[in-house]
């Protein structure tokens, strides 16, 4: 757990950067630090590593200050991610992701195992690892890029803007599969953005910072649901109820199977098919993980009265626009019940 406590940064000019920032983040989990430019949320994110250290208040690192832990250590122990990547060109990709390793002093072994690893991890075939960052594309270099920061195993992982200087189709691209490696790795991990989109698809739970305070600290969806002040819900923007589509599984809003949809889906339903004797589906599909703004958009685009969502082959729930309404106009009646 990193946990920040009654935090003030002020620099000798006498700028105050943060002022009485307290939260915590849990172990394993993801927090995003999100606000306009210049509201301290960087700053924020170095002092857990301690580029920077707080005026008053206390960042600690599993329960302790970590101005008493060694800051050789600490850094190394924490992953680092920057928009501008800072890949050293005269350097392999496979030298560049063995850098910490072998400055904590690993077996070659050790270490040539762990590049082959991150380089499946990071979808990137073995043939990269002897290519120069020069011979890359921005993509692929950011994905060396978090390789490098995780390749002694960090406890901790800091990502500054590391998605920012991409075009959109690459962002969404890296976001999603990061969104994948983050299922399989233990990280703890701190991710700074100054886009509330990149923020509530990324974050299990979101700091908004102004002027250098956390104004209001919850998960994305709890923060579409109930903004808690003018600065929040401007900063969301107006239109919250397609960015809760985005962040909201189809599992969340899908009917049963067999209910007045089924007839809908049977057409593409072939028990001959499946390998365990029983139905396969083999039809147009949406699976668990899609959202319910790519269910909405889907159904849109196409003649059918609802889609499946699919498991393994297995129709597991259906989705028509009347789920999608019934399920965002209870949200609307428990937030006017809650006021």
């Amino acid at each position: 757990m990193i946990e920040f406590e009654n935090v003030t940064k002020t620099y000798p000019d006498g700028t105050t950067a943060i002022e009485n920032v307290s939260f915590s983040v849990e172990a394993g989990t993801t927090t995003v630090l999100v606000g306009p430019s210049g509201c301290g949320k960087t700053t924020t994110m170095k002092l857990v590593n301690r580029l920077e250290d707080p005026t008053d208040g206390t960042v600690s690192v599993d329960g302790t200050d970590n101005r008493e832990l060694d800051e050789i250590d600490l850094r190394r122990n924490t992953g680092y991610v920057i928009q501008e990547i800072g890949l050293f060109d005269h350097r392999t990709v496979g030298e560049n992701i063995a850098t910490v390793p072998k400055l904590v002093g690993w077996d070659d072994e050790r270490i040539d195992e762990r590049v082959r690893e991150l380089l499946d991890l990071m979808d990137l075939s073995r043939g990269f690892r002897d290519q120069y960052p020069s011979e890359l594309s921005g993509g692929q270099r950011q994905r060396v890029g978090v390789a490098r920061a995780l390749a002694a195993d960090p406890d901790v992982l800091l990502m500054d803007e590391p998605f920012g200087a991409l075009d959109p189709i690459t962002r969404d691209r890296l976001q999603n599969e990061f969104l994948d490696i983050q299922e399989r790795i233990n990280t703890t991990i701190l991710f700074v953005t100054h886009d509330i989109d990149e923020a509530l698809k990324m974050g299990d739970r979101i700091a908004i910072f102004d002027v250098g305070e956390v104004v209001q600290y919850d998960t994305p969806q709890a923060i579409l649901d109930d903004p808690k002040n003018e600065f929040v819900a401007d900063f969301i923007g107006e239109d919250r109820s397609f960015k809760r589509l985005d962040i909201t599984p189809v599992t969340e809003v899908m009917g049963p199977p067999d209910g007045e949809y089924a007839a809908a889906i049977d057409g593409n339903t072939d028990a001959t098919t499946a390998t365990d004797g029983g139905s396969s589906y083999d039809g147009e599909a949406l699976s668990p993980d899609d959202s319910v703004k790519a269910a909405l958009d889907r159904l849109l685009r196409s003649d059918a009265p609802a889609l499946p969502v699919v498991e393994n082959g297995e129709v597991i729930g259906v989705v028509a626009d009347e789920h999608i309404r019934a399920s965002f106009g209870r949200r609307s009646d428990a937030r006017q019940g809650a006021t």
